[in-house]
C-alpha cells in the first residue's frame, strides 16, 4: 500500500537541541536516541531514553555510565527482548574509529559494561548504525573498511549458540552502491528491506529506498503477540507482568509489563521453540496458554485481549502447560514452569483452598478415563506438597471424559478436553 503523509513527531525535549540516532523498542513504548553538544553529556554525543505510559511521553533519561563516556557515543538499537543495547562508539578500548558496541542489561534494571563486538564485525575504520533485527540473532551496520562497493556499505553478521558473531557478510548489490548506504530496517517477517542511501537518482542527500528481501540476506521471521489485559468483571485495563518461557529449557526468554493505563503489551515468538506464554498479577487467577513453534514457521500473530479472573471462589482455570507422556501420570520437566506459578500464588494468598481437577477425552473406556484423570491430577497434588503447600488446602477430583469443553471427533477438541483445571474452593 501507499504510505500516508509524514507527522511530525513531538518529543519531549527542547527542540533546539541537537538530536539524532533515534529508535523505537519494539513495542513502540519506548525511544532511545542520541543527544550531541548538550549541557548535562557525559561526554560529545550520549545515549537517551524516554520511555511513554498509557499515551503520554516521559521525561528525557540520560542512560549514564557505563554506557556513556567521555567520547562519541551514538546510534542505540534496543533488542526485541528487551535484553541488550547495540550502539557505535569512538570510546578507548576499540578497534578502529567508531566501533559497534554492546550492553546487556542487569538484574536491577541497569546497564553493564559494555562489550565490543570484536574482530569479525569491527575494523580499524569505521563501522556504525547497528540494527539487530526482531530474531536477536543477525546483526545488521554499515562499515566503509570491510571489503565493499564503495563508500559506506551496509553488512550483516549472525550470531551463534554460543554468542559469537559470524565474519561480516556485504549485502551486495543491488542493496550497495558505489555510493553510501548508512542504515537498514528488516520488517519482522523478513519479507522487506527498507535502507537509507545518497545514490544516484534520489531526491536529494539521504534517501529512503524499499526492497523485497532475498534468501541470502534475509534474519529469521518473527511473529508476535499484541495484546491489552483487562478485568474479566470490570473491563478495567490492568498493569500485569507478561512472560514468555522457553519450556524446554526453563528459561524466560521476555518479560514485559502492560500499560497501566490501558493495559496494552506487545512481545516477540520466536520461531522454533516451545513456550509457556503466562500473565499474572496479584489478586488474579495467572493466565495460561502454550504456543509451539517448533513445528512450523507459519505461525500466524496473535492480537487478542486477555481476561484475568480475580482471585475468587468458585472461579476456576486451566494449566496449559502440563505435561504428561501419552497414557503416563508422571509430569514431565517441561510441566514445571507453570507448576512453579501455582505453588507460588499459593504461597502468595496462604487464604485460599483449590481443588486440582483431572480431565480426558473420550478415547478408552470410563474406568481408564476417571483413574487416569484421577492419578494426573494427584501428580499436581503431589507436587505441591512438596512445594510446602498444606494438604488441608489441596484436594483433587477425577471427571474423567464427562465433562468435554469441546468435540472429541477431531485432534484438537480432543486435546482440548485432556486438561488439568484448578478451582477455587
Amino acid at each position: 500500500g501507499a504510505w500516508d503523509s509524514l507527522t511530525r513527531f513531538n518529543l519531549t525535549v527542547n527542540q533546539q537541541r541537537n538530536i539524532g540516532g533515534m529508535s523505537f523498542s519494539i513495542d513502540r513504548k519506548q525511544i532511545y536516541f542520541t543527544g550531541c553538544s548538550w549541557p548535562e553529556n557525559y561526554g560529545s554525543c550520549d545515549l537517551y531514553q524516554i520511555v511513554k505510559t498509557g499515551n503520554n511521553w516521559g521525561r528525557v533519561h540520560n542512560l549514564g555510565t557505563p554506557v556513556n563516556t567521555v567520547s562519541w557515543d551514538s546510534q542505540p538499537f534496543l533488542s526485541s527482548d528487551g535484553k541488550t543495547l547495540y550502539f557505535a562508539s569512538r570510546r578507548q578500548g576499540g578497534i578502529g574509529g567508531s566501533d559497534i558496541w554492546m550492553s546487556e542489561k542487569q538484574a536491577d534494571g541497569n546497564w553493564g559494561m559494555p562489550v565490543n563486538l570484536g574482530n569479525n564485525i569491527n575494523t580499524s575504520g569505521n563501522e556504525m548504525a547497528p540494527y539487530i533485527h526482531a530474531d536477536t540473532k543477525t546483526l545488521y551496520f554499515s562499515s566503509d573498511t570491510h571489503e565493499g562497493l564503495g563508500g559506506y556499505d551496509l553488512f550483516m553478521s549472525k550470531k551463534d549458540e554460543n554468542g559469537e558473531w559470524s565474519k561480516a557478510k556485504n549485502l551486495g548489490s543491488p542493496v550497495n552502491t558505489k555510493e553510501n548506504e548508512l542504515n537498514i530496517f528488516i520488517s519482522m517477517d523478513a519479507s522487506k528491506a527498507w535502507i537509507s542511501s545518497d545514490r544516484e537518482g534520489g531526491k536529494g542527500g539521504f534517501d529512503i529506498y524499499e526492497l523485497e528481501t532475498v534468501a541470502s540476506i534475509q534474519p529469521e521471521p518473527v511473529v508476535y503477540v499484541k495484546g491489552r489485559v483487562v478485568d474479566q468483571i470490570t473491563r478495567k485495563p490492568l498493569q500485569a507482568l507478561v512472560e514468555l518461557t522457553n519450556i524446554d529449557k526453563q528459561e524466560i526468554v521476555v518479560s514485559a509489563t502492560s500499560d497501566p493505563i490501558n493495559g496494552s503489551f506487545f512481545i516477540p515468538l520466536y520461531p522454533g521453540v516451545n513456550y509457556a506464554f503466562h500473565i499474572n498479577k496479584k489478586g488474579y487467577l495467572f493466565y495460561s496458554e502454550h504456543m509451539n513453534l517448533t513445528d512450523t514457521l507459519s505461525y500466524r500473530p496473535i492480537n487478542k485481549t486477555f481476561e484475568l479472573t480475580p482471585l475468587q471462589k468458585g472461579n476456576s482455570f486451566v494449566l496449559h502447560n502440563i505435561f504428561f507422556d501419552f497414557d503416563k501420570y508422571t509430569l514431565k520437566p517441561s510441566s514445571y514452569t507453570e507448576l512453579e506459578l501455582l505453588a507460588n500464588m499459593l504461597k502468595n494468598n496462604p487464604e485460599i483452598h483449590i481443588r486440582i481437577n483431572g480431565h480426558t477425552d473420550n478415547v478408552g473406556s470410563d474406568d481408564y478415563n476417571r483413574q487416569l484423570s484421577e492419578n494426573r491430577a494427584r501428580a499436581v497434588y503431589n507436587y505441591l506438597m512438596q512445594e510446602g503447600i498444606d494438604a488441608d488446602r489441596l484436594t483433587y477430583k477425577s471427571y474423567g471424559a464427562t465433562k468435554p469443553v469441546s468435540s472429541n471427533d477431531t485432534p484438537e477438541g480432543r486435546a482440548a478436553n485432556r486438561r488439568t483445571e484448578i478451582e477455587i474452593l
